[in-house]
């Protein structure tokens, strides 16, 4: 397991995902914060570097009852003049989880997004937004929220970044490291 921590993961992401990547190896979501923290712990199910991985994604390891653990899938492609990424976090638990990851999946593309076009992450993480200000709108009325999961069927949350000047094995080798 490389247990070195990549800067630019690190940077967009305030944690270094830590395996060797191949297929049946164990992958940790570790702080970056000096505390070394491990908050997601899961198994690297398909590695096609730099294309696609797929990971299980499991933020409640021990915990009883016991619980499955959800699936990431990682897909970059080139399209046109520009790098696709798209994120699918399917086979969520519970309702906790599916409102967690609708809060905080989409801030990972949008640091991500902007370190590679401008060289920096956003000021602000956005996974780090206070609840009440997230996903409110600025006129009159209720609050918007993330949808409940389905009544039936796998729930899935999806997120797609596209990047202009970003090589695919850049965004690969982000994604992983």
């Amino acid at each position: 397991m490389d247990l070195g921590v990549r800067p630019l993961t690190a940077r967009y992401w305030g944690h270094a995902n830590v395996s060797d990547w191949r297929p049946g190896s164990p992958w940790e979501h570790r702080r970056a914060d000096g505390s070394d923290v491990v908050d997601v712990i899961g198994e690297v199910i398909e590695a096609e570097p730099p294309a696609r991985l797929v990971v299980t994604f499991d933020d409640a390891a021990g915990a009883e009852p016991a619980r499955q653990a959800s699936v990431v899938t990682f897909l970059i492609e080139p399209h046109q003049d520009i790098v696709r990424l798209t994120v699918t976090h399917e086979d969520l638990p519970n309702q906790e989880m599916h409102d967690g990851i609708a809060q905080g999946w989409p801030g990972v593309p949008a640091n991500l997004k902007s370190l590679l076009e401008t060289g920096e992450v956003l000021p602000q993480a956005p996974w780090e937004m206070h609840p009440g200000t997230r996903l409110t709108p600025t006129a009159p009325g209720p609050a918007l929220r993330p949808a409940p999961l389905p009544a039936r069927g796998r729930a899935v949350q999806r997120r797609r970044l596209d990047v202009q000047r970003a090589s695919w094995a850049s965004i690969s080798a982000l994604v992983r490291g």
